[in-house]
This record gives C-alpha cells, sequence and structure tokens, in this order.
C-alpha cells in the first residue's frame, strides 16, 4: 500500500511517501513465437513471471467497423469462451501459480491502424471503451494499455477524451460487476516534439494508472554515427550530441509537464543498436558510421540485435568497452559496433528510477533478453534479473519526498451510451451503436416515460 501525506502552497503539493517496492512492467510479443530463427522463438511457455509484476501482451488489433478488439495472430485466441485455447488464455494462466501478478492486454503499436475510426465520436469511442471492456474480461486480463503512436496536434484532444470515456467505462463497469476496476496505461513518446504535440500532460494523467515512457530509440540504424538507443544520461561531452536524448531527460521532462511520479514508468529495453563504421579505427561512441549494422541471425533486422547476439559476439573475438558517462556498453568486432545495456546498466537505471520517485519500469520486450541463459554465462533472463535483484535491494528505501505542481482531475460525466448489448453465435458479448432513428425512438420513449413519473408524483403531493 502507498502511504501519503501532503502540503498545500498555491497549486504545488509536498509529497512524504512511503511505498511499495518499484513495480516491473514486461512485455511478451505475440510475433516471437514465430521468429524464422527457432533458437530465437519466444512463447508463454518461456516467461519467468517471478521477474515482472505486470505482464503485458502485446498487440491486439483494432476493428475499425464493429468498434471492437481482436486478435492480431492466429494462436491469441480460438474464438470460443466454452472452449477457451490461444495465447491469451495461457497467458493468463500464470496468475494461478502467481498470485500477485497484473495482466494487461495492449492495444496500437508502432503499427497500430484503427484510432481514427474509434475516436471519430463520443458514440464511437462508448462503444469501444464498453467492448474492449468485455472482451478483457472474457480473457481474464486485467487493464488495456493504449499504445497510440502518435496522436499529434490533430488528434491530441481526441486522445485525451479516449482516455476519459475508458476510465469512466471502467469505473462503470466495475461497479455493475462489483470487481476491481479495470487498469488504464498508456504508452508515450519522449521527444519535445511529440510530447508538446501529443499528450496534455496533467489532464491525461489523471485519468490512467499508469504511463509507460518508451524511454528507448533515440539512436538508431538512422543516426550518422555510432550511439545507444536507450543512454541513461545526455553525452554532455560532445555537443554534437542532441543532450535532450537519454532517459533523464524524458522522464524529467515528463515530470516538469505534470505527471505524477507514482504513475510514471521508466522504459527500458534490452535490444541493441547496432552500426558499421567507416573507419575501424575510430571506433568510440560518436565514431563516424556508413549505416546500419549488419542483419544478425535471431531478430532479422539490420541495425537491432538481441543482447544475446551481443554475448555472442563477444565470445567470438567482439571487444567489450562500458561507458561511463551514458551507464551503456558497446563492443567491436571488425566494422561492427553494437551499443546495448548490460546487467550493470540496469541496475543503474533501477536506481534512477528509484531517486525519482517513479512507479517501477518497463521492459520491451522479453524474447531479446537470454531467455535460454545458453549465451551470456550470467542465467537464464540476466537483464530482467538485474531489474529484479535491484528492486529489491531498493525496497527497504522506498520513501522520500518532492513537490510537483497538480491539477485537479475534471469532473466525469455520465453520459447516455445509446448502445445494443448483443450476444454473438459464440456467446461472446459486445454493444453495437444505435442508429439516428432508433436514438430519436428511445428519446421520445424517455421523455413520455419521464412526464408519467412526474404527473404520478404530482398527483400523489396533491392528495397527501
Amino acid at each position: 500500500m502507498d502511504v501519503w501525506m501532503f502540503g498545500f502552497c498555491s497549486n504545488e503539493r509536498t509529497y512524504i511517501w512511503t511505498r511499495n517496492k518499484l513495480k516491473n512492467f514486461c512485455y511478451f510479443t505475440n510475433w516471437s513465437p514465430s521468429l524464422a530463427n527457432f533458437e530465437a522463438r519466444f512463447d508463454v511457455e518461456n516467461i519467468n513471471a517471478t521477474l515482472c509484476s505486470h505482464l503485458i501482451y502485446a498487440f491486439a488489433n483494432m476493428d475499425v467497423v464493429d468498434l471492437k478488439l481482436v486478435k492480431s495472430e492466429i494462436g491469441d485466441d480460438n474464438g470460443s469462451l466454452t472452449n477457451k485455447q490461444g495465447r491469451y488464455f495461457e497467458f493468463n494462466k500464470l496468475k494461478i501459480r502467481h498470485s500477485e501478478l497484473v495482466t494487461l492486454l495492449s492495444i496500437g503499436g508502432a503499427n497500430g491502424k484503427g484510432w481514427f475510426q474509434v475516436v471519430a465520436s463520443e458514440t464511437s469511442m462508448q462503444t469501444f471503451a464498453k467492448n474492449v471492456a468485455i472482451f478483457l474480461r472474457d480473457r481474464d486480463f486485467d487493464g488495456i494499455d493504449l499504445d497510440w503512436e502518435y496522436p499529434l496536434e490533430l488528434y491530441r484532444n481526441k486522445f485525451t477524451q479516449l482516455l476519459q470515456v475508458f476510465r469512466r467505462e471502467f469505473e462503470n463497469e466495475a461497479m455493475q460487476t462489483s470487481k476491481p476496476r479495470l487498469l488504464v496505461s498508456i504508452a508515450v513518446g519522449v521527444s519535445e516534439d511529440t510530447i508538446s504535440k501529443s499528450y496534455n500532460i496533467p489532464e491525461i494523467s489523471s485519468y490512467v494508472d499508469y504511463i509507460q515512457v518508451m524511454a528507448y530509440d533515440f539512436h538508431g540504424p538512422w543516426s550518422q554515427v555510432t550511439s545507444f538507443s536507450s543512454p541513461l544520461y545526455s553525452r554532455g561531452s560532445n555537443i554534437r550530441f542532441n543532450q535532450q536524448y537519454s532517459q533523464q531527460w524524458a522522464i524529467d521532462r515528463w515530470i516538469s509537464g505534470g505527471a505524477p511520479r507514482n504513475k510514471l514508468v521508466l522504459g527500458l529495453t534490452g535490444i541493441a543498436t547496432t552500426f558499421t563504421l567507416a573507419n575501424i579505427t575510430d571506433a568510440g561512441v560518436g565514431a563516424a558510421v556508413t549505416g546500419a549494422g549488419k542483419t544478425g541471425p535471431y531478430l532479422g533486422h539490420e541495425g537491432h540485435a538481441t543482447y544475446y547476439r551481443v554475448c555472442e559476439l563477444i565470445r567470438n573475438g567482439a571487444v567489450y568497452r562500458f561507458d561511463e558517462e551514458q551507464k551503456m556498453s558497446y563492443v567491436v568486432l571488425e566494422d561492427q559496433w553494437a551499443g546495448y545495456p548490460t546487467p550493470k546498466s540496469m541496475k543503474e537505471k533501477v536506481r534512477f528510477a528509484h531517486s525519482r520517485g517513479l512507479a517501477g519500469t518497463m521492459f520491451w520486450s522479453l524474447e531479446v533478453d537470454d531467455f535460454k541463459g545458453t549465451y551470456c554465462n550470467a542465467g537464464q533472463f540476466p537483464l530482467l534479473t538485474a531489474v529484479y535483484d535491484t528492486i529489491q535491494e531498493m525496497a527497504p528505501y522506498a520513501s522520500g519526498q518532492f513537490t510537483v505542481q497538480t491539477t485537479e482531475r475534471p469532473p466525469i460525466t455520465t453520459v447516455d451510451f445509446r448502445l445494443h448489448h448483443k450476444t454473438n453465435k459464440n456467446g461472446i458479448n459486445f454493444y453495437d451503436m444505435v442508429d439516428s432513428a432508433q436514438i430519436s425512438s428511445l428519446n421520445f420513449l424517455l421523455l413520455i416515460s419521464c412526464l408519467c413519473v412526474y404527473n404520478i408524483f404530482s398527483y400523489g403531493r396533491h392528495f397527501r
């Protein structure tokens, strides 16, 4: 349980907090079981749920016609609630052995489609939110993770409204079912341009439970020099580097923008960024490159590699270096350069998250760690284990004080949903929007009912 005491000074609150240990959110990707390289394939059975407080299943798709969720991979769900089969169900069965585990279903992602249709109107958002609640309950998820990349200026207000609708519907659903409210999590960007254009930070913070700050991909195969995807600190020693490209800057930007620290989650990744050096004698951080690194055998993408692929390169003779300034590592093998996080990096990042009073950390994604423990000589999941161990170390020191700007949460207004409840042939429930003619009829009947009730009460008062 988190215990909070606070004092008021203008629109600031000073929090003195004592809280539980940091949470660790772990993403499972539903395409990892079918990666081309059999050695790289990662399925639900490979998850070590002990290392995660929350598991997030990525991704489900949006059906923009019926405004509901649908599976994105054939193995996710067999579409039946009487003979439940598929990874959704196996994923949530992990809670049988791990009673405190919380699971969420993520929608969207870098290639996510359907947001524009979902937010087309208040009614479409309400329909979608109600259908999402049913989908989550039927598959035993505890909440939703919304990963819209990115709303930008055109849909900034729509995104805020969508989150308000989700929170309202989930609260209503919890009251109706007497179940714990479904959680609302969002995955958000980190560049100044994306943040300022996409998010009304104080308002969206009032509707969500967690804000997953995707603090990686600051650099990548598109970069002109060797650099890290997820550096903890900016590279102040080199003015050629953008000083906003670091996890510290991103978290502090969200805090200064009005996000509550106890909702912010620092995003981590085990993916290495690889480059081809222009000159093998110049191989430090910031060295010139000719392009992305060669395609590796596991992920199948140039410019990116798994953590265990880097361990394999070291076994093949790559030279290892740790960069103290940004708390990241890199290896060099001939003209190939890879920047990546190590267990040492992960420990530093968890300590940083603790120092900022954050809710926890997030790891993208499970299949890129050395999950079999056969490459890095450090057991299974060495990166995640470093995160977990450091969280345990920090637990006795989970207290502190800080002051934040606050904005009161706008009231959530109850709205007539104007929806039809339906059940399909497989016994699956969903909601459908009512057309305008039906709405007019319903409004007329409602008016007549209200008049009748009013007349009855007036008659009763007259003869008392």
